[in-house]
């Protein structure tokens, strides 16, 4: 209204509602007649048409811009898209300088599944297929069902007929059904090939002459008819849910002959819908009775178990986590427990008050600077006690794939991160996880998991026995929105010549019929075309769901309705060629027995109980040593004896407060470096120079060659005519487990060898015994590394303390192979 006191133009959505007459009575009926009639008149308008065609130019001058700044983008980045790809290889393919050069490379070209080809892909297979010695095109056009990934079933079909014609090559069609009963193969042939002989098919395009399968004498019939009933879509998906679970639970009724003769069982049924909605609902009613479903679903985020593990994981990430811990004690803790943890006061202590794994939690959070994020995730799903709540919980089968599922989100992140060349971190991991909410959780394996999918999702898989639901679904041609028309007999050698994009948008917004337009787009050349091509899809997409049935197939309809679906399927004259009687499908002058609809017995009120097949109890733990051993990162059970100390010199001052982990790095360096037939003057350059790289003042170079010059007069006492090693690289196999380190000085005498170690702490290591367990044990590894590798014994160890100036000997114990006296630090 206030529209009108504006004197404003309507809207044309309103405008399209007070076009339609209101069938309910009213006393003032009289005063919207006048309205109804002047507003039916508005598809004449010619604002109508100027409003229509400048939203068209709005929306392809958008179009354009939004293409040239996203091709901008990518050029900046010099990055390329799957379009541009194919667009790139066209343009290489059809340049003529280039086709030299290309038949000396490409000798045969082979395109599989080239029904489900786009019109830019069909071109550039037709510019190879003139490259190429050879090309072999296979593929079913009866199955192009993907129209939506824009794939262009008739024009795919024109140009491989036209390149096979100007070429001169030849066509060669399957003959033999290698996949159904004979029976199956033989209603097929009768149903699809009269239909689509109307679509331009020949024969042998269509029909198959021969089964590899034979019909064993007395098989039960491969038919059956379900009538679906109920006032609601509720009601109709828990009735078909009713009579699949009689097939599962009287599955011995269903032989199967293929692989020698068996009973059905779930798992050899499938159920295809035309939607995924249908899918859920049917799985949900399904699950209800208790029977398995193999269905692929979201919401795998949502699932106690992985909430469970990301919130294991999320503590272990963070400490100060109340909110992780809270559920943690919430989904592995009594009832109410995670109340109390939330408002602890010391949340980690109510934590393990209530979560037995707590403590093993609180023990890996050390360990996780070590391991990446994935394994980070790994380990807390390994620790003891967490998959034992899971597996205590319904359905652990399904958990514990849910729980894979999430492994495999985390190796996600990672190989992600890694492509943008971005650091992992266990952070970063659970942050990726709470915001991966349309993960999907996996299908079920059982072998008794019932298969539900769509149509479209079908294809190119089997099944013995399929059951057809939606059959009454109703073609929805709509020549409105986007579309890509080319010309009526297009090249077949140039697919992509006089392609163009029509858009036509509704200006109505959710009335879709009723106004007047709709009806005139309808009997336009374009409206027919729509509705051309939606009738072939369908026809196509019902071919693929019959022909997925190796041993029986099952349709299933809303007994209230007409199966307007297989209406679609009639002969040259335009009559439905399948209709269904109480015991047969007839088709044309064939019938084919049916099998006798199940009884289906009334809906459980409860789901079925936990099954312990394939929820196996968890086996003991076992402790194994780790693969490989870094000797820096082990500590010896004892601290080792000092058995001898030689003082080299004063303790070198120090000046401030040195970074003792340079000045370490700095002296390594040097005394690899340094050799006595350097001279002086070159030495203190580099001692300088080596100081400087490290960033350390504490001490002279003077003072650091010094401490170079008290070792080399030490060891020239010690072992006169031995050979000095710097620096040497070990990597050895020492009772299983793989040694790998470097030597920070081999003394080698010819027939045994000494290992020095220098530490450059400005103390004394008696009564260090932490540092001397850890030297201890990594002098112990060393010498067997030594031994494995080169059967050289190590006779003596050296601690070398530059800043205090002593050679400290420690006591080395036989060694025995057996006995590897470490643990992992």
């Amino acid at each position: 209204m206030a529209r009108l006191d504006r004197r404003a133009p309507s809207r044309w959505i309103a405008t399209g509602r007070a076009s339609r007459r209101s069938t309910r009575p009213r006393s003032d009926a009289e005063w919207f007649d006048e309205v109804t009639r002047v507003a039916g008149q508005h598809p004449r308008h010619p604002r109508l048409r100027r409003d229509l065609e400048a939203y068209v130019r709005a929306v392809f001058a958008c179009a354009r811009d939004c293409m040239a700044a996203f091709h901008d983008h990518k050029t900046e980045r010099g990055l390329l898209d799957f379009v541009d790809q194919e667009a790139l290889a066209l343009q290489v393919v059809n340049d003529p300088a280039n086709h030299a050069r290309l038949r000396e490379a490409i000798h045969a070209v082979f395109v599989d599944e080239f029904q489900d080809s786009s019109p830019i892909q069909l071109a550039l297979f037709a510019a190879l297929a003139r490259v190429a010695r050879q090309s072999v095109w296979v593929g079913d056009p009866k199955q192009s069902i993907y129209a939506f990934r824009d794939a262009a079933p008739e024009l795919t079909l024109r140009a491989a007929r036209g390149i096979t014609e100007r070429s001169g090559g030849q066509r060669a069609f399957l003959a033999v059904s290698y996949r159904a009963r004979p029976p199956l193969t033989e209603f097929v042939n009768a149903a699809f090939g009269p239909s689509f002989a109307t679509a331009g098919f020949a024969r042998e395009e269509v029909a198959f002459d021969a089964c590899h399968r034979p019909e064993p004498e007395g098989a039960a019939p491969a038919f059956a008819c379900w009538e679906v009933g109920g006032r609601n879509a509720e009601l109709r998906t828990a009735h078909l849910a009713a009579h699949v679970a009689e097939v599962v639970r009287h599955a011995g009724a269903w032989p199967i002959e293929a692989g020698g003769g068996r009973a059905a069982r779930g798992g050899d049924v499938a159920v295809l819908c035309r939607t995924n909605t249908a899918v859920g609902a049917l799985a949900s009613a399904l699950a209800a009775r208790g029977v398995r479903v193999s269905v692929e679903r979201g919401g795998l985020m949502h699932q106690p178990e992985v909430e469970l593990a990301l919130a294991a994981l999320r503590w272990v990430a963070d400490r100060a986590d109340t909110l992780a811990a809270a559920e943690l004690a919430r989904l592995a803790g009594e009832d109410g427990a995670w109340l109390e943890v939330a408002f602890a006061e010391d949340v980690p202590l109510a934590l393990g008050a209530c979560v037995d794994f707590a403590e093993a939690l609180e023990e890996l959070r050390a360990r996780t600077p070590s391991l990446t994020p994935a394994e980070a995730l790994d380990a807390v799903l390994n620790v003891e006690g967490l998959l034992a709540v899971v597996r205590a919980w319904h359905d652990a089968e399904a958990r514990l794939a849910n729980l894979e599922a999430l492994r495999a989100v985390a190796e996600e992140y990672q190989s992600t991160e890694h492509a943008m060349r971005r650091a992992v971190t266990l952070q970063g991991l659970c942050n990726w996880l709470m915001d991966a909410g349309d993960a999907s959780q996996p299908k079920n394996a059982h072998p008794d998991a019932v298969h539900l999918l769509t149509y479209h999702g079908a294809k190119g898989l089997q099944w013995p026995i399929v059951v057809l639901t939606d059959l009454e679904a109703k073609p929805k041609a709509n020549p409105f929105g986007v579309d890509a028309e080319g010309p009526a007999e297009p090249d077949p050698t140039d697919p992509l010549a006089d392609r163009v994009v029509r858009f036509w948008p509704w200006p109505y917004g959710p009335q879709k019929k009723d106004v007047g337009l709709d009806q005139a787009a309808a009997a336009s050349p374009q409206g027919q075309r729509a509705t051309h091509d939606e009738l072939l899809e369908r026809r196509r997409l019902l071919y693929v769901g019959m022909t997925r049935a190796q041993d029986y197939l099952v349709l299933a309809r809303d007994e209230r309705k007409k199966q307007t679906w297989l209406d679609e399927l009639q002969d040259a004259d335009g009559e439905p060629l399948v209709r269904i009687d109480d015991d047969a499908l007839i088709v044309g002058g064939q019938r084919f027995a049916t099998r006798p609809e199940p009884q289906a017995e009334e809906e459980r009120t409860e789901p079925a109980g936990p099954s312990d097949e394939f929820g196996p109890p968890p086996s003991p733990r076992e402790v194994h040593r780790p693969k490989s051993l870094t000797p820096s990162a082990v500590q010896a059970p004892h601290a080792p004896t000092i058995v001898e100390t030689v003082r080299l010199g004063d303790r070198i001052p120090l000046a401030g407060r040195p970074d003792m982990q340079a000045l370490g790095e700095a002296c390594h360096r040097f005394f690899a470096w340094d050799r006595a037939i350097r001279s002086h003057e070159a030495r203190l350059a580099r001692a300088h120079a080596t100081l400087d790289a490290w960033s350390v003042t504490s001490i002279a170079p003077g003072d650091l060659v010094g401490t170079s010059d008290r070792l080399r007069a030490f060891l020239a006492q010690r072992y006169p005519n031995a050979s000095l090693q710097h620096e040497v690289p070990v990597f050895a196999r020492v009772d299983g487990q793989l040694v790998s380190g470097r030597l920070d000085l081999v003394v080698d005498t010819g027939d045994a060898i000494a290992i020095v170690d220098h530490k450059s702490l400005p103390l004394w290591l008696e009564g260090e015994e932490v540092r001397l367990r850890a030297f201890a044990a990594q002098i112990d590894l060393y010498r067997r590394a030594v031994a494995a590798a080169t059967n050289t014994r190590c006779t003596e160890a050296w601690l070398h303390q530059p800043i205090t100036g002593a050679m400290s000997r420690v006591e080395l114990g036989p060694v025995d192979d057996g006995d590897a006296a470490v643990e992992a630090g």
